[in-house]
């Protein structure tokens, strides 16, 4: 039997983004639906965040709406929403789609929408997810701190979809 295991490539207490100069391509230039190797665009917004001591790097789109971080999907919690940004700039994952699914469970009604920095940084938490970092709050954007100054990190509502993601996952995950 092989197993596929990986270390967590994220603090699970947080971690800090910087908005990259780097764009999300526009789908009319490179599909992000399609997984494709050409991560290029990420590579070098990767760069930018190391080199301003980040853990990753917010994309923007064309429009300058949040698109993605580097490597994973951004969610921010706000008024009893769950919102992430439209599926148009974006790798569409797995974890994204549990998490949309999992939001009325905690009452959060789950919104994909365009969205600014300003409702990320104003967001009462914020996480980003993927399939090997799973949840990770976080903590800063640009240096601006999310959710009530000295709150927990994760807050609650991250907290709760954590636990129940990894229920999901020691549950109905499959070794490899």
């Amino acid at each position: 039997m092989c197993f596929d295991v990986k270390p967590p490539i994220f603090d699970k207490a947080g971690i800090t983004l910087i908005t990259s100069s780097i764009r999300r391509a526009s789908p009319n230039v490179m599909d992000a639906k399609i997984h494709h190797v050409n991560q290029l665009n990420q590579i070098m917004a990767n760069i930018e965040a190391n080199r301003q001591g980040a853990d990753e790097a917010v994309m923007l789109d064309d429009r300058g709406f949040v698109a993605e971080t580097n490597s994973t999907t951004m969610f921010a919690i706000k008024n009893g929403e769950l919102m992430t940004p439209k599926p148009t700039y974006i790798v569409v994952g797995i974890t994204r789609g549990i998490l949309l699914d999992l939001a009325p469970e905690l009452d959060l009604i789950p919104r994909e929408d365009d969205l600014s920095l300003y409702d990320f940084i104003t967001a009462e938490e914020a996480f980003i997810c993927g399939t090997v970092g799973e949840l990770v709050p976080i903590k800063s954007i640009d240096g601006k701190p999310i959710g009530a100054k000295g709150a927990r990190m994760p807050g609650p509502f991250t907290r709760a979809l954590m636990a129940r993601y990894k229920a999901i996952t020691d549950t109905e995950g499959t070794v490899l």
